[in-house]
């Protein structure tokens, strides 16, 4: 009984989360914009016909606890919105990982379940109805 009970307040907290999350987006700069493009120069991409759109971290906190994600999740917003192969994902993933370790106490406890959730669901459904999925730019 107790553990359904934790299970659900979890449950709302996420749904509480995400919805504070989406009417809250940051604002996409044009230094951001120009540091996207920047990537993808750097990488050999084309340019994806829609605009990029940086909307923090999503389905996670841009900061907890005294932890800051908004660089690491700018930058994985960024390939992402380019896409790319199987390969390149897991590798973008895997920075991904690695920069939420560098943001703080908090980051070095959530590295492994935040590279899992983006490994399931960064080219999910899920992911898809808000425009954060793996290659966006091209939807």
């Amino acid at each position: 009984m107790k553990i359904r009970f934790v299970e659900i307040f979890i449950v709302f907290l996420v749904i509480l989360g995400v919805t504070f999350e989406r009417l809250t987006l940051p604002e996409t700069t044009d230094t951001m914009h120009t540091q996207a493009l920047e990537y993808g120069e750097k990488h050999g991409k084309v340019v994806p016909p829609q605009p990029f759109v940086y909307d923090g971290c999503t389905f996670f906190f841009d900061t907890l606890m005294g932890s800051d994600f908004n660089e690491a999740c700018f930058k994985h917003d960024i390939a992402y919105w380019y896409g790319g192969s199987k390969e390149e994902r897991v590798r973008v993933d895997k920075e991904f990982r690695d920069a939420v370790h560098e943001g703080g106490m908090m980051g070095v406890a959530l590295q492994h379940p935040v590279y899992a959730t983006v490994r399931i669901f960064g080219d999910s459904i899920l992911t898809k109805t808000v425009n954060a999925n793996w290659g966006f730019g091209w939807n």
